[in-house]
């Protein structure tokens, strides 16, 4: 190597240790100048390895990397008082466990199926557990902070659950698809989402207005809306509603909560239709109609028997009588092939017709039918007679107790509930 090339590389070499040094000497000054302004070490961060944990004035030496102490606000109150966190004046105490919606593990997520929790929830939570060393402390903490933020879409309707609703008896959860949909603020309503285009199944839209009073939704009435309450039939004699057609519903429903500035929450339609079908695979066979029949020696007179049977307790729908106790229709009373009668039209065979899978005890309405013969017969010069039409004797009569006792004790041995909800939508 001649000299020339000797005298390039130490050339080059100055050079970059020139340079090196420069920035060195740059970076030195530049920290040297941040302490003098702002009296405080400048010290990476990353190569502390041990530092103090501070709880209100309390100290803790740990050997754990936990940076700066952090800031008063970001410390989380003592969550051993039973205090309230917050008292809001539109909602109240939101935070104790009383005021916890008692719907809320039936309808799990709400608000368009978000998480409830906010960042400011979700830091605080992270910020606690972060600074508690003990794995039983963490688990404590955790569980406390699972409350219900003043500001969360849940709010609005913890304070729905606290409202009376007069239409409870109407809605049988597990058998209705149910959607509550909270408005932010009073919405003047007067046409609502239009669902018939998705299913038959019977539905009710309630509002809820201004004065926190719900009524039933009547198209083309205005109302000042503050909640909405739709119940849809999952099940009814026609079969089961399909998941895509309550989806097509919830998807409607969302459109409308996005336009009017309010939040949705929807009750487990997928567990509930599961529950359904599996529940009316042990319903095959379940159906039992009774039916006897009573017969004049002269035809009975329109007149006389309908005014006999109306003072009997029977109430008339189109010509067909039904024996009405506690406002319920044990049985009913028409012509011969269970027809309607014809007024001013005398007949001499009668039908009596019961379905007894829709009681929950088919031997009182047994009991009603033959007390109720029984008074017939004596106004009237008329025998009973069975299904086929032959006199009923007193052998029948045992034979008909004994076999819907056997009937009742086998559905109670596979759990079926005569006269259940889903046996009355069904049949």
């Amino acid at each position: 190597m001649n000299p020339i090339q000797l005298t390039i590389i130490a050339v080059v070499v100055i050079l970059i240790l020139g340079t090196i040094g420069y920035y060195w000497y740059q970076e030195a000054k530049f920290k040297r100048m941040v302490e003098n302004m702002f009296n405080q070490r400048t010290d990476d961060i990353l190569m502390e390895v041990n530092k103090t944990i501070v709880f209100e004035g309390k100290s803790k030496n740990n050997s754990v990397a936990v940076g700066t102490p952090i800031l008063q606000k970001d410390v989380s109150k003592d969550t051993s008082t039973n205090e309230p966190d917050v008292i809001d004046p539109l909602f109240g105490n939101l935070y104790d466990e009383e005021s916890v919606s008692p719907l809320r593990g039936l309808f799990g997520k709400n608000n368009l199926g978000k998480d409830d929790s906010s960042d400011e929830e979700e830091k605080s939570a992270t910020t606690q557990v972060d600074n508690v060393t003990n794995l039983s402390d963490k688990i404590n903490i955790v569980a406390e902070t699972e409350i219900i933020p003043a500001d969360s879409a849940e709010a609005f309707f913890v304070k729905l659950d606290k409202l009376d609703f007069p239409f409870v008896p109407e809605i049988v959860v597990g058998l209705d698809f149910i959607v509550d949909i909270v408005f932010e603020e009073t919405k003047k309503l007067k046409v609502l989402p239009e669902i018939t285009q998705f299913t038959h199944k019977p539905f009710v839209f309630y509002v809820l207005d201004k004065d926190n009073c719900w009524h039933v939704f009547e198209k083309g009435k205005k109302y000042m809306a503050s909640a909405l309450k739709l119940v849809v039939e999952l099940v009814d004699k026609d079969g089961i509603i399909s998941q895509a057609q309550v989806s097509n519903i919830y998807n409607e429903l969302h459109r409308f909560v996005i336009s009017n500035q309010a939040h949705i929450r929807a009750s487990n339609y997928e567990f509930d239709i599961d529950n359904i079908r599996q529940d009316i695979s042990r319903l095959a066979g379940i159906e039992l109609n009774l039916e006897l029949h009573l017969i004049a020696r002269d035809s009975f007179d329109y007149t006389h028997l309908t005014r006999f049977l109306k003072a009997d307790g029977f109430t008339e729908v189109e010509g067909v009588f039904s024996y009405v106790v506690a406002h319920r229709g044990l049985f009913t009373i028409a012509n011969e092939n269970g027809s309607p009668l014809e007024r001013g039209k005398n007949c001499k065979l009668l039908s009596i017709a019961a379905k007894l899978h829709l009681y929950e005890d088919p031997l009182a309405v047994v009991d009603a039918i033959f007390d109720f013969t029984e008074r017939f017969v004596e106004n009237f010069e008329s025998r009973v007679l069975t299904a086929n039409k032959l006199v009923l004797e007193q052998k029948d009569y045992d034979a008909l107790v004994k076999y819907i006792k056997d009937y009742v004790s086998d559905a109670k041995k596979n759990n079926i509930k005569l006269g259940g909800e889903l046996i009355r939508r069904i049949y």
